[in-house]
């Protein structure tokens, strides 16, 4: 029931209260300021534009960014761990040298927006920045985030993946010398992992979320509670990742109580290769959050051949993506009549085609050295590494050790020049 209670919480706020509750936090930023409680008001203000793009916030912003940047450190998360910032970071390529000075800079990607206050904290990004373009793929939708605006304020070069439009107008915004991409996470999933694998369709739909109510699966279960009665044979299944305010078990026994239990099955924790042959067992994939970083999971079903199904209210999602090739877009209230309509016709679409040409490792890589290329000219060695998340960060690769280099880059930042033996990995 709590687990209910949320969604609908969710989904009120979403529809009903997102403008009026970024206008109030707007007027209180103001206020807070006004009698120099700058901290708060600073928290206030970047919540108000997460909450909504509104014109009036983001001017205040872009002049507080311009006339007292610092002002944004006070804002940002606590350090991580050097290790998780390791594991969070990939050298795509390495720095050109003549004479010890850097001719070309190599390009470094950062994972996760909490890991780039590490950076500020240690005041490594100083140390970087003349050895490094940095490459961001930030958490989730909402780049009105002190981590993220106060790493971009310190960088001197800087690609930042935004595959929300609001997110690359308020980065083009706030800082036009930047470059803000409509690549995401989503972008880098593995082709060789997600393959169309299974030709009979066990499952109508498979849906993979997390156990935060932003997810919405009780709006899933009512849909297939209402589609049962008249499609008795209609059959998916959710995976479930152990994180989130949900529970798992409330989920379960909403299935029992409405006696749907043919109709769904729940799973959780289930590893990469069974989730790819799943995903391949299923005629559509679903996303019905209505706010998301750049989701992986519709991603990864194109390539295995699936068609997704993602709702028009959603933000933080490429809608480019979905398209007539790849899926459906649908208003969240006709989201049984898309599930009944993708019984039979999920042949429609060829997903992993398109797929393969527009955002595979390969594919993104290419656009990534191109763009590249474009803004910074031969101040950037463009020769990119390949990588993937499989799930996390890695080399398409497998004989480069990604923590080997990342953990020599850390203890070798304070040099001029990065040593010989890191230079040469990828040779």
């Amino acid at each position: 029931m709590k687990d209910n209670i949320r969604e609908l919480i969710v989904d009120i706020h979403h529809i009903w209260l997102r403008t009026p509750i970024s206008v109030f936090f707007y007027c209180l930023s103001r206020v807070l300021f006004l009698f120099g409680i700058e901290k708060k008001g600073l928290k206030c203000l970047l919540f108000s534009i997460r909450e909504a793009y509104l014109t009036h916030p983001i001017k205040y912003l872009k002049n507080i960014i311009k006339y007292d940047a610092h002002i944004l450190v006070s804002n940002i998360s606590p350090p991580t761990s050097k290790q998780d910032v390791i594991a969070r970071t990939i050298i795509l390529s390495m720095p050109v040298y003549s004479d010890k000075k850097v001719v070309r800079k190599g390009t470094l990607l950062i994972k996760f927006s909490h890991v780039f206050s590490y950076f500020i904290h240690h005041s490594i990004i100083e140390k970087l920045n003349s050895q490094f373009v940095f490459i961001l793929e930030p958490s989730w939708a909402g780049y009105a985030d002190a981590d993220i605006l106060c790493f971009l304020s310190h960088a001197d070069d800087c690609v930042i993946q935004a595959s929300e439009l609001q997110d690359r107008i308020l980065i083009s915004s706030l800082y036009p010398n930047h470059k803000a991409t409509q690549f995401g996470s989503g972008n880098w999933a593995d082709p060789d992992v997600f393959l169309p694998r299974v030709a009979h369709k066990e499952f109508d739909f498979i849906y993979v979320a997390n156990l935060n109510p932003i997810k919405r699966i009780y709006r899933l279960l009512r849909a297939i509670v209402k589609i049962s009665k008249k499609h008795p044979e209609i059959r998916g299944v959710i995976i479930c990742a152990g994180w989130g305010k949900g529970d798992l078990v409330h989920y379960s026994n909403f299935i029992e109580r409405h006696k749907i239990e043919k109709n769904i099955m729940l799973r959780s924790g289930v590893p990469q290769k069974e989730l790819a042959l799943l995903t391949s067992s299923s005629k559509v994939s679903l996303l019905l959050s209505y706010k998301e970083g750049s989701n992986r999971a519709i991603f990864e079903s194109m390539l295995a051949g699936v068609p997704s199904l993602l709702l028009a209210e959603n933000i933080g999602t490429n809608k480019s993506y979905v398209n007539e090739h790849t899926g459906l877009i649908i208003k969240d209230a006709f989201l049984e009549d898309a599930l009944i309509y993708f019984i039979d016709h999920w042949r429609n679409f060829n997903p992993r085609q398109w797929a393969l040409d527009n955002f595979t490792p390969t594919a993104t890589t290419t656009q990534l050295s191109k763009l590249l290329e474009s803004t910074f000219g031969n101040r950037v060695n463009s020769h990119l590494q390949l990588k993937c998340n499989s799930p996390e960060l890695t080399y398409i690769d497998n004989s480069i050790d990604r923590i080997k280099i990342n953990s020599q880059l850390f203890e070798t930042f304070d040099c001029q020049v990065i040593d010989h033996e890191l230079l040469s990995t990828f040779n």
